[in-house]
């Protein structure tokens, strides 16, 4: 993908914000709704993490958690390429925050409680997270007390 690309004749990508093993997030415009989003675009090394792509993105748009990144829409590219819009969040993740000033007890006790709320929501829906880490989580306006989870990839079934 590059800088300047339309997606779905509607998000124009406008910065890589972030990569990982499977994929690269950016940072895009919402050509028709106005605002900025995150666009998730897979680097699918084979079906499996189609398949896995599929699923997170299936999840997210069957769940409406306040503590979970929000679901916008989903596509392919051009060139076949997955892609994955959510909201943008603005904040910093977790683990930024534990690096600079941390956060005070009563922070800490607001996040892990909501954090533990967003976890019980995804395990009512029978779907264990398995990459919970600072990493992965955002406070959004830098407030621990409206922490986002994100990165659904690697979910799995919490039965059969």
């Amino acid at each position: 993908m590059e800088l300047g690309q339309l997606l779905a004749d509607r998000f124009l990508l406008l910065a890589r914000v972030g990569a990982g093993g499977m994929g690269a997030v950016y940072r895009a415009e919402d050509r028709l709704e106005g605002g900025q989003v995150a666009v998730k675009i897979l680097h699918a090394e084979g079906e499996d993490d189609r398949r896995r792509f599929a699923r997170e993105c299936s999840l997210l748009a069957s769940l409406q958690e306040p503590g979970l990144v929000r679901y916008l829409d989903r596509g392919a590219s051009a060139e076949g390429e997955l892609f994955l819009v959510m909201e943008w969040l603005e904040g910093q993740s977790l683990r930024a925050r534990l690096r600079g000033r941390g956060l005070t007890p009563r922070e800490s006790i607001v996040l892990v409680h909501r954090l533990a709320t967003t976890t019980g929501a995804l395990h009512r829906h029978d779907v264990v997270h398995r990459d919970l880490k600072p990493g992965n989580v955002v406070l959004v306006g830098d407030d621990p007390g409206q922490p986002k989870l994100l990165d659904l990839g690697i979910v799995r079934p919490s039965k059969g």
